[in-house]
């Protein structure tokens, strides 16, 4: 097999249990490339049977030693039943090649960002007909707005199609991105499972006042709290913490599978040279159950808000010094 071509993407997934076992997943997307990568391995291979093993690329090319013995069923741990590996800057072509010339015992997916034509390790998979190239580029127009709405009843969360326009008018550049807004929503109108156009303006599109107040919230999520300056109370605070915890717990995801700090797959667009650093701080700082639990304790303070709006600053105020303490405890660890 060589190049799939996007609209043949579904059909070359729904048909996955075929004698493909090695595919590269690769696009502007990235997000995207990622989630039909994971939805590649688990229509190979049955999830409750073993486990999934990821790599990072540029680790596999050092030492390829590890990567090996699970891709031929050497592993000393328990049964695993299929492999990604995040291509970073070390060319991965010659690994590649090898899984070509000795199959693997388990499918192994690779997941690219975007990818040339001239790109060494996009060729070999194309030149390869035991193996696959599954582009992901950004979605448009209606093909857009379907992808929304299937997204987000992937999560129990309906959209009312306004709603679903509004959010395919905020241009997000990645399907991760997409995901964390969407679980953002879900959180938001919880205990309702139908979202409106209001319901999307009020907590996924940003006001000028929030973009400007944004930065005070990394000294607090840093371990920095004593140092923070709070703007002016405003109503749209809260939400704009939520928005900063969701996009934090992708971040922090996103480094806990790949061991790197990539600031250009977090949610965190765009991302200002003056914040880099903070935000790196923050992502090693923090453990994906520790922000679950903050989501879920916001969610309920951000509802009690808006149930009681004469309470909004003191709420807020509450959370800030909540998160502060605990941001600050963590650096002492």
């Amino acid at each position: 097999m060589v190049a799939i071509k996007s609209k043949d993407v579904e059909s070359f997934l729904a048909k996955s249990s075929q004698t493909i076992q090695v595919a590269l997943f690769y696009g502007p997307d990235s997000g995207l490339s990622r989630q039909r990568g994971e939805r590649w391995l688990v229509l190979k291979a049955d999830p409750e049977s073993g486990r999934f093993a990821r790599f990072d690329g540029d680790a596999l090319a050092s030492d390829p030693s590890a990567f090996l013995d699970t891709v031929y069923g050497q592993s000393l741990f328990e049964p695993t039943i299929g492999c990604s590996v995040s291509v970073g800057t070390r060319p991965l072509q010659n690994h590649a090649k090898d899984l070509f010339t000795h199959p693997p015992t388990i499918p192994v997916s690779f997941l690219a960002g975007e990818l040339p034509p001239s790109s060494a390790l996009r060729k070999a998979f194309e030149g390869e007909r035991g193996a696959a190239a599954i582009p992901s580029f950004a979605l448009e127009g209606r093909n857009l707005v379907q992808h929304i709405h299937a997204s987000a009843r992937s999560i129990g969360l309906e959209l009312e199609n306004d709603a679903a326009l509004s959010i395919a008018a905020l241009g997000m550049p990645d399907s991760s991105i997409l995901a964390t807004e969407l679980h953002k929503l879900a959180a938001y109108i919880h205990p309702r499972t139908r979202a409106s156009v209001l319901d999307v303006e009020t907590i996924l599109i940003p006001s000028t006042d929030e973009h400007a107040s944004v930065d005070w919230l990394d000294p607090v999520f840093s371990g920095e709290g004593s140092h923070v300056s709070t703007p002016q109370f405003s109503p749209t605070h809260m939400p704009a913490i939520l928005r900063h915890v969701y996009a934090l717990k992708r971040a922090v995801d996103i480094y806990a599978s790949s061991g790197d700090v990539d600031l250009s797959l977090s949610p965190f667009q765009p991302v200002f040279f003056k914040r880099k650093a903070q935000l790196q701080r923050q992502i090693k700082l923090w453990k994906p159950k520790q922000l679950d639990l903050m989501i879920s304790r916001l969610a309920e303070l951000e509802k009690r808000s808006r149930l009681n709006p004469t309470i909004d600053e003191e709420i807020l105020l509450f959370a800030l010094s909540a998160i502060t303490r605990q941001a600050a405890t963590l650096v002492k660890r």
